[in-house]
């Protein structure tokens, strides 16, 4: 393996291609990059590859063809504690497991940080969650999370891949369970974390529209390129999700009798 003590975050994915069975391609061609700091946002209707995509780029799996590099370095030639020192990820399904909501944040029989999780679990919008339970953070959850709800569950994830900073951050659909207020409130703080680069796909666009690119996807392919100012001109399907999303979410607001 390749040392790299200390990454800054640059991700490079150059003509990349994938299959899960070796015969259908998911991922045809893909190729971007990422600066250090730099946030990329993904969308795309469902199957277009997004989830695959980011699959890749934390290496649970590789490539049929093509290179991903961080910081220069190609992923296959990193060691797998060299990736996983780097890089914090939140998959689209969140995973709980049997115990407390604290052994879930910063790891079962881990020393506790309470400086940490205050700050993870603010950011993840949690704090309230934990207070409306008797034992608090030493609530237990059951196996998978069953006693929390949805969006309980993610925002316990999601404070748990926060607890402790990464150069880089991949999140695949982090707000898809909780109210417009919570996601707001989340991507509030998350765009606003200093040196870190972001990678977040997602089905609302509300939660990549701050990014520095959008990529649309599109049967395995990127679609479309540019800021959302850029994409609302040129981008059929980007303007017309927008607009649907925009809709509905004026109509969640309006009072019910």
């Amino acid at each position: 393996p390749t040392p790299l003590p200390r990454a800054t975050g640059r991700f490079d994915v150059m003509r990349v291609s994938f299959s899960f069975d070796g015969s259908k391609e998911v991922l045809k061609e893909i190729s971007f990059s990422v600066k250090a700091g730099k946030s990329v946002g993904i969308v795309g209707p469902p199957g277009s590859g997004k989830t695959a995509l980011l699959s890749l780029l934390v290496r649970l799996y590789d490539p049929n063809e093509g290179t991903i590099c961080l910081d220069h370095v190609p992923l296959t030639h990193l060691s797998g504690q060299d990736l996983r020192r780097h890089l914090r990820f939140m998959p689209q399904e969140p995973w709980l497991f049997s115990g407390s909501m604290g052994e879930n944040i910063c790891g079962h029989g881990q020393k506790r940080d309470p400086a940490k999780i205050k700050k993870s679990a603010e950011a993840a919008s949690l704090v309230h969650t934990i207070r409306s339970f008797k034992k608090g953070i030493d609530t237990m959850v059951g196996e998978k999370g069953v006693m929390l709800s949805g969006g309980q569950k993610q925002r316990v994830a999601l404070a748990r891949t926060l607890y402790d900073p990464a150069p880089v951050l991949v999140l695949d659909d982090p707000i898809s369970q909780v109210d417009a207020r919570t996601a707001h409130h989340i991507l509030k703080t998350l765009f606003a974390m200093p040196e870190q680069t972001l990678i977040i796909a997602s089905h609302r666009f509300s939660a990549i529209r701050p990014c520095d690119e959008i990529l649309v996807m599109k049967e395995g392919r990127i679609q479309a390129r540019g800021g959302h100012t850029e994409l609302m001109k040129s981008c059929d399907y980007y303007r017309e999700t927008w607009r649907l999303q925009s809709l509905a979410m004026e109509l969640e607001e309006i009072p019910h009798a």
